[in-house]
């Protein structure tokens, strides 16, 4: 049953996902992301990876909170509410892309 095996590892990535977020908090799944985006960016090598992850989950942060507290002017939509609703579309696409190597 090759389609009920795919289906239980993309279970299993989205529900160990799932558990790191809540263990650190929302803006924790900005060390999800980030490393993933810095490598689309960057490419494969190692020597920048780090200091670029780091570079694109400070902006990520950044977009997140100017984005909530200037979206709907008078509120302010935390940061970490900003990402969620962005950072999982992108982390399940993501997902999705790689669903035949999980």
């Amino acid at each position: 049953r090759p389609g009920m095996l795919d289906a239980v590892r993309l279970a299993a990535a989205v529900l160990m996902t799932a558990a790191a977020v809540s263990a650190v908090g929302n803006l924790g799944f900005v060390g999800l992301m980030a490393p993933h985006a810095a490598r689309l960016l960057l490419g494969g090598g190692q020597a920048g990876l780090l200091a670029g992850s780091a570079l694109v989950g400070a902006l990520m942060v950044l977009a997140a909170d100017t984005l909530g507290r200037l979206a709907f002017a008078p509120l302010q939509i935390p940061a970490g509410i900003v990402m969620a609703v962005c950072g999982v579309p992108v982390f399940l696409f993501m997902l999705w892309l790689r669903r035949d190597r999980l």
